[in-house]
Parts: C-alpha cells; sequence; structure tokens
C-alpha cells in the first residue's frame, strides 16, 4: 500500500494498478471472504475455473451459474479494495472527510493524466464518433454507504454487444487509459463489453473530444463548465444548479435535447449562468 509520504502521482499509480488487479489467487482472499463465497470458491477448484476476474469464461461462470452480482463478484476478487483502504487510512474515520479526499483525488488524476493516445487528432474523432453514435455521456448519481451519501459525477462510456464489438470498445478504453469490463444483464440475454468512466477521468476526455463531437456537442462544454472546479458534486447541491439552469431537475439526457435545441446566443446564455452557478 502507497503511504501519505509519497508523491501523488506514484501513489495514485499505485492505487489505479493494485485496484485493476485484485487478488493475485485463492491464497490472498482474506478468511472472511473466504467464508463468505466458500461453496463458490470449492466449486470453482473443483471445476478448474481460474481464478482471473477478467476472464470470459469466470465470468460466466459465476454471474450465470452462481447467480453473482457484478458488486459480488468485486468483493470475491477484491477490486477496489485498495482505494478505499488508503483513503481511509489517510483521511481517518469521518465519511464526508474521505469523500472529500477522494475528490481532490480525482481532480489530481485529471490534471496529471495526459491521455497521449487522444492527442492523435484521428484517435479524438474516432473516439468522438463513437461516443455519439453508441455511447452516453452526462451526469449520473453515486451513493455510498447503502445510500447514506448521495453525489452527482460527470460520467462517458459505450456498452455494445461483446460478440460484435469487443475490439471496438476494448480500443475506446486504451484510448482513455481505462479497462473495459464483460456484462451479462440478464434482462437483455448476451455478454455486453462495457466501458464506463466517471468523475475527473471522464471531465479530462472531454476537451480532446468535444472538438469532434455532434450529438454531445453541448453536453461536452456544459459538464467541463459544471465540474470545472470539482469532479463530483452533492446531489442537493447539483438539484438546486440544474433547477436554476432549466428550472426543474431533469436527466442528463433530456437535457441534452435541450440543448440541442437551443440557439447559439441561448447556449452561451446558459453557460454563462453555469459558469457563474459553478464559481460559486
Amino acid at each position: 500500500m502507497p503511504t501519505a509520504e509519497q508523491p501523488v502521482k506514484e501513489a495514485l499509480t499505485q492505487i489505479e494498478t493494485e485496484r485493476r488487479v485484485g487478488y493475485a489467487d485463492y491464497s490472498e482472499i482474506p478468511p472472511e471472504i473466504q467464508a463468505k463465497y466458500k461453496d463458490v470458491i470449492e466449486e470453482m477448484r473443483a471445476k478448474g475455473i481460474r481464478f482471473d476476474y477478467k476472464d470470459p469464461e469466470t465470468q460466466h461462470f459465476l454471474h450465470w451459474r452462481k447467480n453473482l452480482s457484478t458488486n459480488q463478484m468485486d468483493e470475491l476478487f477484491g477490486v477496489g479494495r485498495s482505494i478505499s483502504r488508503y483513503w481511509m487510512r489517510v483521511c481517518g474515520t469521518p465519511h464526508r472527510k474521505r469523500i472529500e479526499a477522494i475528490g481532490e483525488r480525482a481532480r489530481m488524476l485529471r490534471e496529471q493524466r495526459p491521455l497521449p493516445e487522444l492527442k492523435r487528432p484521428e484517435n479524438a474523432m474516432w473516439l468522438a464518433l463513437l461516443i455519439d453514435t453508441e455511447g452516453s455521456m452526462g451526469w449520473s448519481e453515486r451513493e455510498v454507504e447503502s445510500g447514506k451519501y448521495h453525489y452527482i459525477v460527470p460520467f462517458l462510456g459505450v456498452e455494445m454487444l461483446e460478440d460484435e464489438s469487443k475490439k471496438t470498445v476494448n480500443k475506446a478504453a486504451y484510448f482513455i487509459e481505462k479497462e473495459a469490463r464483460t456484462q451479462f444483464p440478464r434482462s437483455k440475454g448476451a455478454s455486453y463489453r462495457v466501458l464506463k468512466t466517471w468523475g475527473g477521468n471522464a471531465v479530462a476526455v472531454l476537451p480532446h473530444i468535444r472538438p469532434y463531437l455532434d450529438k454531445f456537442k453541448r453536453m461536452a462544454p456544459l459538464l467541463e463548465t459544471l465540474f470545472k472546479h470539482r469532479t463530483y458534486m452533492p446531489r442537493e447541491r447539483f438539484d438546486k444548479v440544474i433547477t436554476a439552469l432549466f428550472g426543474e431537475y431533469i436527466p442528463s439526457k433530456r437535457a441534452n435535447d435541450i440543448i440541442l435545441k437551443m440557439t447559439e446566443e441561448e447556449f452561451k446564455i446558459l453557460i454563462q449562468k453555469a459558469e457563474k452557478l459553478a464559481n460559486e
């Protein structure tokens, strides 16, 4: 684990690496997790299922045969454990303080990640086209401590059928230095390749693809303005900001439909108002 004395960039790099890797093998699973998933682990070993979070066969077995949710698979493989433990140690027990630290971490991450692949216009143009045609962009609510706290963060992502588009989604993930994942939505009956990024990571992508966007050509500058000083916002405050801009709280999909129909002058006024609200 990184210590608070390490340089910020080095610490963030180590945290991100550990978050992606999770536990190396069965021997690293903590006793309490082994006890919780005892039957699952025993069956995986008996059937020779690889202890590999990214392996499609492993994901299919756990999701369809054992009915584990994505959060349960994260817990079993230890994905995400390093970030929470690190910030708990650095910031102490007050939850709101940890949230502030995580927001600061996201801000630093945004400023320190140059995304070199997106500096090439052809790559930025390719990603913008993919987001416009197959992806989504806007704001999303995140809950922590079982819904005790609600925060709004910017996001962008792509979700496509894995059989048809795995290489495409993986390419997008490579450009933004994130990892795509395979998901098995029961309601859709097929596996999907999914790439989603939130907070500072999402905001870091926007300046690169903004010049080439069409469907989201106005959503991108709106998100950059609203989240220019922070990479998350308490739900209550964000509700007031959106209400001030649109007359009522609306989801980002509806907001995008509205701003696309605005004249240039109307949109300019909206951005100026958003700038003022972001600075308050």
